[in-house]
């Protein structure tokens, strides 16, 4: 097959570890497609068709081995080699190989494995072969053989075997091999000498070559199990790992676990009223009952929006470093943790504001339109002196329109900015450019990018003519559920910076049992927020600066941010962090003014330092939230996850549970990973919060360390 009219291709891809998958593509005539249709594989040819075309018109021997790594091995030696497409178990699949190797003195060379001589055996049968070569020909491995995963002709190369070596070992077929294993009892092998050797390998990381030269040594050392001692080293390295990592994962479990149980500060944001609001927020929450931190997460942004455009935070005029009101809020939870209700709590005053609005607006409209019959009523002639009526505008507080045209319509009649809510805050991204022609997304990608920073937004089309915003403050909120939230983050690099702009709350929301006694009537949270709405929307253009102490006080918590930023190795926490440092100037400017209002009165034109401290404060909760988030969902933390995960669950039940039950509860989702719902696997969780004592195992049970009585009926 020549290389400029290409077929097929194999990729291989090593762990390093002695695990190797294959994937198979085709070429369509412009670019490699996975998978070889069904039609095209009569056409594929022996592997190194043209290659072997030669070494048969000279009378050269042609090895058949099992892989096209062994062919490249004996080809590396100068020995023709050639092997079928598919391995093994694709032997049947892809046709007769009988015209290319027409004439071909053919010798085979089977794996040390019963898939492998069965391969070989079927090949033999095919093409009438009695000339064999049995890699490690004096092992006593061919007496037993393991189903897979045994050694090869190139393991043999790579032990040192020569083409003397290879040639002399050529001979008949042997006498059928025994498939079975061993009674390794009774040759009293002392496996606890091969594990501890293979350990003492395990631990000093050797290279590929080294691993198989001690493997090639201990299999002569104990020819009865030689056959197993690749599997067994593979399989003790898999457990090494595990344990590794599970260890790593176990440390950092406590510092999650802080995070878990340290709620938000709300007082320490909201005190201008002496704790009214806040104290409101709490009994709202409590009455759901839902994690009061829900309803600040969504307040953060319906305040911020209403600050808008008006106010800055200057921190450093020379480097023009200045600060807005604006925030991307997520909650993130599992159905039934009253997600929306939360929300809603917050949201009805917008609702309400909106439904008075538009009743205000549809009465000036028909104003308008009874003065504009009149305007046009009047001879051109005469109109000189009269201007044409203008049309109202809607004041706006919330849209679930959150396409580019939309935001820029909305935000061009009310420039001081608005809120974009979606109930399901996935379809922030899943539905961008939905309503656009073409490829890509009508620019909405870049659109949400720059919108987080504040920056100017135009906007060209020819029936609506132009929209040029300097300034917009398009705040936003939702929430999602931790499956999708993963789907969408995928690999968790985060690498445009897309989820490190908004801020997600994953706080622990109680059992939904309400309670009525607790049910006191109007709460008044309504009319307390209205007020401070109105109050905001009365606030003058202004910028703040900081005070000298509040200036240290910026540097400091700035400066570690930067330094975790350096020191992280996860992705998206090194692309979150200095967004988590935007968030912390912005912070100031609402705590700033917030509290200013709720205290009825306008906000002092410096900063003081204890703002920026409170500022700290909610900044570093929503970083711990992320880092949860992280934990929970990011495949490069996926065994921190799994511990909290199975801990979240027992910590729910509140009662204890056997093994048995726990992996049958389906905690992992059997699509992703099949490994993971398995019984060793969760044993293997569940011990390790029970050495972290974070767990205790009574009587066959597991529950939350505190949880009474570990007796449990299945």
């Amino acid at each position: 097959m020549s290389v400029r009219n290409p077929l097929v291709r194999v990729k291989r891809i090593d762990d390093g570890k002695g695990k190797k998958d294959f994937f198979q593509q085709h070429w369509d005539g412009q670019r490699w497609v996975p998978g070889v249709p069904e039609a095209m594989r009569s056409r594929i040819p022996i592997y190194r068709y043209t290659e072997v075309q030669t070494a048969i018109a000279n009378g050269e021997p042609i090895f058949w081995v099992e892989g096209e790594s062994c062919a490249d091995a004996l080809w590396e030696l100068g020995l023709a080699a050639t092997t079928s497409i598919g391995g093994s178990s694709g032997y049947r699949r892809y046709g007769s190989y009988a015209h290319d190797l027409k004439g071909a003195m053919l010798v085979l060379c089977p794996d040390m494995d019963t898939q492998g001589l069965k391969y070989a055996e079927q090949v033999a049968a095919d093409f009438g072969i009695d000339a064999w070569v049995y890699p490690f020909p004096e092992s006593v491995t061919w007496d037993a053989l393991p189903t897979k995963q045994g050694l090869d002709i190139a393991d043999w190369i790579a032990a040192g075997a020569t083409v003397d070596d290879i040639m002399k070992a050529i001979g008949s077929k042997r006498a059928p091999i025994s498939l079975h294993v061993p009674d390794c009892a009774a040759s009293e092998i002392d496996f606890e000498a091969v594990k501890q050797q293979l350990l003492r390998l395990i631990g000093e990381e050797p290279t590929d070559s080294q691993r198989l030269i001690e493997q090639v040594k201990l299999a002569k050392q104990y020819p009865e199990i030689g056959a197993f001692i690749k599997p067994f080293h593979q399989a003790l390295e898999k457990e090494s790992e595990v344990a590794t990592a599970t260890c790593e994962a176990a440390r950092d479990l406590d510092p999650l676990k802080a995070i878990r149980e340290q709620p938000l500060d709300i007082e320490a944001g909201l005190y201008g009223d002496e704790g009214r609001l806040a104290y409101l927020i709490r009994q709202v929450a409590e009455a759901m009952p839902t994690a009061p931190e829900f309803l600040v997460t969504t307040l953060i942004p319906v305040l911020g929006s209403r600050i808008g455009t008006k106010s800055r935070l200057i921190i450093s005029k020379t480097a023009k470093y200045s600060a807005v009101s604006i925030f991307r809020t997520l909650i993130v939870a599992k159905t039934g943790h009253k997600k929306t209700p939360a929300q809603m709590a917050i949201l009805s005053v917008l609702e309400k504001l909106e439904e008075i609005y538009y009743s205000t607006y549809q009465l000036h409209l028909e104003d308008y339109h009874q003065e504009l019959s009149q305007w046009e009523a009047i001879p051109r002639s005469e109109r000189a002196d009269e201007p044409k009526p203008t049309p109202p505008i809607r004041k706006r507080y919330m849209s679930t329109d959150d396409t580019l045209a939309a935001r820029a319509q909305i935000h061009a009649e009310n420039p001081t900015g608005f809120l974009l809510y979606r109930d399901e805050a996935s379809a922030f991204i899943t539905e961008r450019g939905r309503f656009t022609t073409g490829r890509g997304d009508g620019g909405e990608t870049e659109a949400d990018l720059s919108e987080f920073n504040g920056k100017s937004l135009s906007r060209d089309r020819k029936q609506e003519g132009s929209i040029f915003l300097p300034h917009t403050a398009i705040n936003r909120t939702g929430a999602i559920q931790f499956s999708k939230l993963q789907q969408l983050m995928g690999a968790h690099t985060d690498d445009c910076g897309e989820f490190a702009r908004y801020l997600f709350c994953a706080a622990d929301a109680p059992p939904s049992y309400i309670d009525l006694t607790k049910d006191v009537g109007d709460s008044g949270l309504d009319r307390l927020l209205i007020d401070l709405i109105e109050r905001l929307d009365e606030l003058p253009e202004q910028d703040y600066e900081l005070s000298a102490q509040a200036k240290a006080a910026f540097a400091q918590y700035q400066h570690e941010l930067t330094d975790r930023a350096i020191s992280t190795d996860h992705p998206a926490m090194e692309a979150a962090y200095p967004k988590f440092e935007t968030y912390f100037a912005r912070f100031i400017l609402w705590i700033h003014i917030v509290n200013g209002m709720l205290a009825r009165r306008l906000p002092d034109a410096i900063v003081s330092g204890q703002t920026v401290e409170r500022a700290r404060l909610w900044t570093e909760y929503f970083v711990g939230q992320f880092q949860l988030i992280l934990a929970m969902n990011s495949p490069q933390q996926g065994l921190t996850g799994d511990l909290l995960k199975v801990y979240q669950y027992l910590q729910r039940k509140q009662k204890p549970l056997t093994l048995r039950q726990i992996v049958q509860a389906r905690i992992f989702d059997r699509a992703r990973d099949k490994t993971k719902t398995k019984t060793p696997y969760i044993s293997g969780l569940l011990n390790t919060l029970v050495e972290k004592g974070w767990l205790v195992m009574q009587q066959g049970s597991f529950a939350v360390a505190g949880v009474a009585n570990c007796s449990t009926v299945e």
